[in-house]
């Protein structure tokens, strides 16, 4: 009861003051929001999408070296298997083309469950990065500074790897006691590179 109290004393204190002090404490928020979101949730995506290389290439070179002996030697095959699977579990983080759309149907679904308003969704040029290919969407979001909040966290939840970076905060402005923010950022979606088949492009030859 005591600290319902105080709680109450403080959100009083707090809708008492200029929209000008609402607004000077708003910022500070978002700095620190924007510091932990890069410790907490921008650097361990990137950690493990680097470790997802690593284990990716390691893996591939084993598999390729199986190959080459599994024909003399069988006792290898079992191995070979077992790398292959694995080689699959790890691949299922990387969505293929075809998967791209209903991921973005689920970003939004996530942000309107949020009520955070999507004013710009763009999808930016495809980026090469080797075995994997970075897929960049712009955004454009306007809701309330936990909305936000709550939506970058969920966004950084699913199971595929969605990396948030160049991420911005402005526009503040009270609204039914709330401090509504505008936020630009850029989501970037990690989808496997599909390998072109051998007569693609080529045209036909009568």
């Amino acid at each position: 009861m005591a600290l319902e109290l105080k709680g109450d004393k403080i959100r009083e204190s707090y809708l008492a003051l200029p929209d000008y002090q609402k607004i000077l404490i708003t910022f500070v928020a978002l700095g620190v929001l924007v510091g932990l979101f890069v410790w907490f949730m921008y650097m361990p995506k990137m950690k493990d999408l680097e470790s997802l290389e690593k284990k990716l290439k390691g893996m591939q070179t084993t598999v390729s070296q199986n190959r080459a002996v599994e024909a003399s030697l069988p006792k290898f095959e079992a191995e070979h298997t077992k790398l292959n699977r694995e080689l699959a579990k790890a691949l299922t983080q990387l969505p293929s083309s075809d998967e791209i759309p209903q991921l973005l149907q689920n970003m939004e679904g996530i942000g309107n469950k949020a009520s955070v308003d999507f004013k710009k969704l763009k999808l930016a040029k495809d980026i090469p990065r080797g075995f994997y290919v970075e897929v960049p969407v712009d955004l454009e979001l306007y809701g309330s500074y936990h909305d936000l909040a709550v939506f970058f966290d969920k966004l950084s939840s699913l199971p595929r790897i969605i990396n948030v970076s160049k991420l911005k905060f402005s526009s503040p402005k009270s609204e039914k006691g709330k401090i509504m923010l505008k936020a630009t950022c850029r989501a970037s979606i990690f989808k496997f590179a599909e390998k072109k088949s051998d007569g693609a492009g080529k045209g036909k030859k009568k």
